[in-house]
């Protein structure tokens, strides 16, 4: 017991000099004892006595006496770690009563205490009255959007944050990363990132988001290196694309068909032809499921792939191509069969049963077809 005494006799000397600067209302320091009432409390609150420090405060609040944020987060602590949700709610009014305006640095606590008690109506309130939100705010916020799979809340806050003016930083873009379930966001989202410059601090550390943060298998993280290098090789950026594949790899990622059939593209884009045969061929090799075959990805790339093809007269890949399009269905578009007799046309080939075989495959000639059949009779043998 000797010893205890000793100790506490040292320690509060010392709590009560870890203030770094006290944020005291204007005449606190006429009120008779407010000094030994602020150090009272700053000694409760490090010392997590969570009763007495919220006693010290009401009698800090009835004098219009205010502490530092420092010692406010330490009481803000002590409260989360009690899962005492009403006490916290009482700091939160006694920092801002008698119109007394907290910094920044203190709302972010409280904004991050309401979403660790999963009170987000309470947080979205908070953070719309804030006079300043810094980087910190919006990443919280998002982060608790995307916590709560709220995903599209998320990638607004995100926008708006942009609107703002607010630079995003690494952890606000890996809350965001978490928030993406498809392709459209995904690529949004990293068109952002490259005009944030933070494109290599993203990628470099892509895996240890996807899977600390998320959680998600092996499989998704290479589903998520599948979706950066298709933006790439939409855009004919093959270097790039490249550089993605090879840490991809690197990652233990396995690239699938769908990895070869977005490099092909890309190659094509580049007008590196060889290189995109060799590429798609790569592709074939591997076992696809029908589920791929038949997904928007993959049928919107083959047929970018065709169109290519069809640019350059190339009527053997064109046909080779198709045929996986008629597999899935896909050919009962209009334009699909139009893609397939613009190579035709290219080639200065006419086929008299072309109306014939689009219309049993599921497609309605229009107008651009019947076009091309025109400009394809002149090619009669």
């Amino acid at each position: 017991m000797k010893a205890i005494s000793m100790l506490k006799n040292l320690v509060s000397p010392l709590l009560s000099l870890s203030r770094p600067y006290s944020l005291d209302s204007i005449g606190s320091r006429n009120v008779p004892g407010s000094s030994s009432l602020l150090d009272e409390f700053t000694n409760f609150c490090y010392q997590r006595d969570l009763p007495r420090a919220m006693k010290a405060m009401d009698a800090m609040q009835r004098h219009g006496i205010w502490a530092d944020s420092i010692t406010y987060s330490e009481l803000i602590k002590c409260c989360l770690a009690r899962g005492a949700v009403n006490d916290a709610k009482l700091v939160h009014n006694h920092v801002f009563s008698n119109g007394y305006q907290p910094k920044t640095f203190l709302i972010n606590v409280l904004l991050n205490m309401y979403v660790k008690f999963n009170l987000l109506d309470e947080a979205q309130a908070l953070f719309d009255q804030m006079p300043e939100r810094n980087v910190v705010s919006w990443t919280t916020m998002i982060s608790a959007y995307t916590n709560a799979k709220l995903n599209t809340k998320a990638l607004k806050f995100l926008i708006l944050m942009l609107r703002e003016g607010v630079m995003p930083n690494m952890f606000t873009y890996s809350s965001v990363l978490r928030a993406c379930d498809g392709l459209s966001n995904l690529t949004q989202l990293h068109c952002s990132i490259i005009k944030a410059g933070l494109e290599s601090d993203v990628f470099s550390t892509l895996t240890s988001i996807l899977r600390a943060c998320t959680g998600l298998a092996l499989l998704e993280l290479g589903r998520q290196f599948n979706c950066m290098i298709s933006v790439y090789c939409k855009h004919g950026l093959i270097d790039k694309a490249s550089r993605l594949f090879m840490e991809m790899e690197m990652n233990d990622c396995r690239p699938n068909s769908i990895t070869y059939r977005y490099l092909g593209l890309g190659c094509l884009k580049a007008d590196l032809v060889e290189e995109a045969l060799r590429t798609l061929e790569l592709g074939m090799d591997l076992t696809t499921t029908k589920i791929v075959k038949n997904s928007t990805p993959w049928l919107e790339t083959t047929l970018s792939i065709v169109e290519i093809f069809a640019e350059n007269g190339a009527l053997v890949n064109v046909e080779k191509l198709f045929a996986e399009l008629i597999k899935a269905r896909y050919t009962r578009y209009t334009f699909v069969y139009n893609t397939l007799l613009k190579a035709y046309v290219n080639v200065k080939k006419y086929d008299p049963n072309f109306l014939r075989r689009m219309i049993l495959g599921g497609a309605r000639p229009d107008a651009e077809t019947y076009s091309m059949m025109k400009l394809a009779e002149q090619f009669q043998s």
